[in-house]
C-alpha cells in the first residue's frame, strides 16, 4: 500500500499540540455527519497520519503515533503508517485506552464535532479540551474551505415502501412518550431514511448530509451546502419542515430551552453537551428492519449486481487466457463499467477491494493507481465490491483462482467455503444473537488452528450505508437476530505476505412457519469451484450448495 505524505513531522505535531496546554491529539475519519466514507479532503486521519480506513481513530501523544482500528485494517495501518502504534480492538478498547490516560493527568485535544460521544464517554471530561479544531488548523494549513455542493432527491415510494409522511406521524407518536421538546438527529442516513431523501454529497452513500432538529414547535432540517431545487422545497415544505443551513444548526443548539434529547448511537460530543437525557434513537432500530419493498429492491439489486459480476468474470478470465494482463487498479475500473451498465446503478457502495497474492491478505486492500499488482502468474485474487442501486446496496466478495493454486490454497478456501454454509444454512430461534453465528462461521478454521481478525457479518442499508447498525455477526455481537434484517455472512483466511480468502453474501433473515429463522440469499454468484476440495465437502453441504446454483440458474443471467 502507498501512504499518503504527512504535513508535518510527529515532533513538529507535538508542539503545536504543547503550546493548546495540551498533551495529546485526537484525530478522527469522521466528517460531522458521521458518514461510513468521507471525502478526502474532510478526512483528517488520513490527511494527517496518512490513514486511509474507513475505521480509525489516531492519537498524537509524546511525539508517538498511535492508530486504533478493527482487523481489517491491521496490515494496511502497519503499512501505511509504519512509524505508529497499531491497537486492533473494538471501540471499547479505545474508551479504556483513554480513560486509562486522562486518569493520567493527561490532556487530549480534540474536535467535538465529528467525535461521538460514546466513543470518549468513559474519559475524565475535563482533561479533553476541545480545541482540536484549531490544532488541525495549524497543523494542515489555512485551506479554502468546503465548496463541495450536494444534490439532493427525492427517493421514490415504489423504492422506500413507505412516504415519509408515515414515518414522521410514527416519529411523532414516540416523541409524545418521551416527556421532552427536542430530539436531535446527527447521523445522516437516519435523516435520509426518515425523510426518503437521498443525494451525491458522499461518493459511497448516497445519504444526506443534514441534521435534524424535532420539537413541539415543529421540524428543522439544518443542510450543508444545498442545491435545494423547487420541488425539494415544495416537498418538504408539505410535510411540515423547515430548512435552514448547517450554520444554523449550531446557533439553534446554543438558543433551544428545554428538555432536550439526543440519540445516544450517534451524537456528537458538542450535542451531548446540551443534552438532558441519552436515548437509544428508534430510527436505528426502524431502518434495520425492512419494509416489503426494500426487500423487493433488494432483490433486484441483486440481480443486477450478479449480471455485471458475472459479465466481469467472463471478461476477465477470456482476457487472462489470452494473454492480455490487468492491474489490480485497472480491474476495479473495468468491474465498475460493468455495473455501470445496470439500469438502477447510482454508484459503488465503497472503493472495490481488489487484491492479488499477497495483497489480498490485506483485508480492506485498495488498489491505487501508483504500485498497483499486474495480475499475472499464479495465485488468488480477492474481489470485494458492491453497488448502490436505486432501493438496494450491494457488498458481495468471491476469491478466485488465477493459474495454478497450491493443495493448502484450496483447503483453507474449503474451510472458508464450509463456516460459511454453516453460518448461512443454520436454522435459529429469536433468542439467537450474532455471536452465535460467528461461532458457526469460525468453527472449521478454529479446528485447524486458524482464524480471522474481522466479525463475520454486517447489517447493509437500503440504498443506504453498506454497513449499517446495531445488528452485525460478530464476537461482540449480543443482539438477538430477527426477521427482515439484511446481513452479510463474510469468513475468511488471511496470511500475510501470500495469499487472502474471503467468501461474503447477503442475506435476508425470513421467518418459518413454525416462526424459527433462516437466511434467504440475495447474492447470486457462482463459488469458485476450482478452490473447492470436495473430498471435505459433506453431503449436507453439498446439498446447500446444490441448492444455491440452482437459484442462480433460474436468474437466467
Amino acid at each position: 500500500m502507498v501512504g499518503y505524505r504527512k504535513i508535518m513531522k510527529l515532533e513538529e505535531i507535538q508542539k503545536i499540540i504543547h503550546k493548546y496546554n495540551c498533551d495529546g491529539l485526537l484525530i478522527s475519519n469522521f466528517d460531522r455527519f458521521f458518514s461510513e466514507y468521507v471525502a478526502g479532503e474532510d478526512n483528517e486521519l488520513k490527511k494527517i497520519l496518512g490513514f486511509s480506513g474507513s475505521n480509525g481513530i489516531g492519537v498524537v501523544i509524546d511525539n508517538a503515533a498511535h492508530i486504533f482500528t478493527d482487523g481489517r485494517y491491521e496490515l494496511q495501518a502497519k503499512q501505511q503508517v509504519p512509524e505508529a502504534v497499531i491497537h486492533i480492538s473494538p471501540e471499547s478498547n479505545l474508551a479504556a485506552w483513554i480513560k486509562e490516560q486522562t486518569e493520567k493527568g493527561k490532556k487530549f485535544a480534540f474536535n467535538p464535532n465529528i467525535f461521538r460521544y460514546l466513543t470518549l464517554a468513559q474519559a475524565k471530561q475535563e482533561n479533553l479540551i476541545t480545541c482540536g479544531d484549531a490544532i488541525i488548523g495549524e497543523i494542515m494549513g489555512e485551506g479554502e474551505g468546503n465548496a463541495r455542493k450536494q444534490n439532493i432527491f427525492i427517493l421514490d415510494e415504489q423504492y422506500a415502501g413507505e412516504a415519509a409522511s408515515v414515518k414522521l406521524d410514527k416519529l411523532k407518536l414516540w416523541f409524545e412518550q418521551q416527556n421532552t421538546e427536542y430530539f436531535i438527529i446527527e447521523d445522516c442516513d437516519s435523516v435520509a431514511w426518515l425523510l426518503n431523501l437521498r443525494g451525491d454529497y458522499y461518493e459511497f452513500n448516497p445519504t444526506v448530509a443534514a441534521k435534524l432538529i424535532f420539537s413541539k414547535q415543529g421540524i428543522c432540517l439544518f443542510i450543508e451546502n444545498a442545491v435545494i431545487k423547487s420541488n425539494i422545497n415544495r416537498y418538504l415544505n408539505e410535510l411540515g419542515i423547515e430548512v435552514e443551513s448547517m450554520d444554523e444548526f449550531y446557533i439553534a443548539c446554543d438558543n433551544i430551552s428545554g428538555a432536550r434529547i439526543i440519540s445516544e448511537n450517534s451524537c456528537s460530543c458538542l450535542v451531548k453537551n446540551i443534552s438532558t437525557k441519552n436515548i437509544a434513537s428508534p430510527i436505528i432500530e426502524w431502518k434495520s428492519s425492512k419494509n416489503s419493498q426494500e426487500i423487493l429492491s433488494a432483490v433486484n439489486a441483486h440481480k443486477q449486481d450478479a449480471r455485471a459480476l458475472n459479465e466481469f468474470i467472463l471478461w476477465f478470465r477470456t482476457e487472462f487466457s489470452e494473454g492480455r494482463f490487468y492491474s489490480e487498479y485497472e480491474l476495479s475500473h473495468v468491474l465498475q463499467s460493468f455495473r455501470k451498465k445496470q439500469p438502477d446503478y447510482f454508484s459503488d457502495s465503497f472503493p472495490a477491494i481488489i487484491g492479488f497474492q499477497d495483497n489480498g491478505a490485506v483485508i480492506h486492500y485498495r488498489p491505487l493507481e501508483s504500485g498497483s499488482k499486474l495480475v499475472k502468474g499464479d495465485g488468488l485474487l480477492l474481489i470485494d465490491s458492491g453497488g448502490q442501486y436505486f432501493g438496494g446496496t450491494t457488498d458481495v466478495t468471491r476469491t478466485y483462482a488465477v493459474g495454478n493454486v497450491s493443495d493448502e490454497q484450496k483447503r483453507n478456501y474449503t474451510l472458508v467455503l464450509k463456516g460459511h454454509i454453516a453460518a448461512a444454512s443454520k436454522i435459529f430461534d429469536h433468542n439467537t444473537t450474532g455471536a452465535d453465528i460467528d461461532k458457526l462461521a469460525r468453527q472449521y478454521l478454529v479446528q485447524e488452528g486458524l482464524d480471522y481478525q474481522h466479525g463475520t457479518g454486517h447489517g447493509v442499508g437500503s440504498f443506504l450505508n453498506v454497513h449499517e447498525g446495531p445488528y452485525s455477526i460478530s464476537k461482540y455481537s449480543k443482539l438477538p437476530l430477527k426477521e427482515n434484517l439484511i446481513l452479510s455472512i463474510e469468513p475468511g483466511y488471511y496470511k500475510a505476505g501470500e495469499y487472502g480468502i474471503r467468501i461474503e453474501n447477503l442475506y435476508r433473515i425470513k421467518a418459518n412457519i413454525d416462526k424459527t429463522l433462516y437466511f434467504e440469499p440475495l447474492t447470486l454468484l457462482p463459488f469458485e469451484d476450482r478452490l473447492i476440495d470436495f473430498s471435505l465437502i459433506s453431503p449436507d453441504e453439498l446439498d446447500w450448495l446444490k441448492s444455491y446454483n440452482e437459484k442462480i440458474s433460474l436468474l437466467n443471467l
